[in-house]
């Protein structure tokens, strides 16, 4: 599984630019198709992740994190495709979302002769404030009040804040001295990664479940901190 994931983010990194130009077309193109369709559908959306910080190096003791719960909430616009029967439409979003996840270890200093009291207290705490623009297509099975749909599309993601700190403190006979550094190492402001989901609609409200594999949060190469989240979101349609 680790050596998927580092070369699914090879191929995404790889073809990234690629992809956000594609999907700024799409949305320009939805914009245009929005002026023969049907009237566009604004709306809010709010709900809850579930997401595990992960490394694809299994050996590195910094990522052995709990799972979190990530808050969301954002806007939505819905834009008919015309010539499909109602069923095709582009779904876009603008969030924003936090997610907070936190380790505390304690390790023996083995080079003095008392472990227990000569000993490193280690925190890792990674905590971003993040926005993110999704573009997806979305594919409804039925028609009239209640639909069902499927839907897959493209996110890119900014941070525009974050707590991203490895705090070492080192007891010797009583005394600590403490040093601290980043936890996620030249850690990457934007990124873009593909998105899938499923839900319901019914009127004026819907349920969607969605899957995010997790964007890359370091520049580093050939080295991957990404958090695979299951989202549940709940969206309020301004107009059905």
């Amino acid at each position: 599984m680790p050596a998927f994931s580092m070369s699914f983010r090879r191929i995404v990194s790889k073809f990234q630019h690629h992809l956000l130009l594609a999907f700024i077309l799409i949305l320009q193109g939805s914009l245009l198709f929005a002026q023969d369709s049907e009237k566009p559908v604004w709306g809010i959306e709010v709900g809850m992740g579930y997401g595990k910080l992960k490394t694809n190096d299994l050996s590195d003791p910094d990522f052995h994190f709990k799972p979190f719960y990530s808050k969301i909430a954002g806007i939505t616009l819905d834009i008919p495709i015309p010539n499909l029967e109602k069923r095709g439409s582009f779904f876009n979003e603008l969030s924003f979302s936090q997610f907070e996840t936190v380790t505390n270890d304690r390790y023996p200093d083995t080079t003095g002769g008392f472990p227990d009291r000569d000993y490193y207290q280690i925190e890792r705490k990674f905590a971003p404030n993040m926005i993110t623009l999704t573009n997806t297509f979305r594919y409804c099975f039925t028609n009239g009040d209640f639909k069902y749909y499927v839907s897959v599309g493209v996110y890119n993601n900014f941070i525009i804040e974050a707590v991203n700190r490895r705090v070492t403190e080192h007891y010797v006979n009583g005394e600590v001295t403490s040093s601290s550094e980043e936890l996620v190492p030249d850690h990457a402001i934007h990124g873009i990664m593909l998105t899938a989901g499923t839900g319901i609609t019914y009127k004026y409200a819907g349920l969607e479940f969605r899957y995010d594999p997790g964007r890359n949060f370091t520049r580093k190469v050939d080295y991957s901190i990404y958090s695979p989240v299951v989202s549940v979101l709940l969206h309020v349609r301004f107009n059905p």
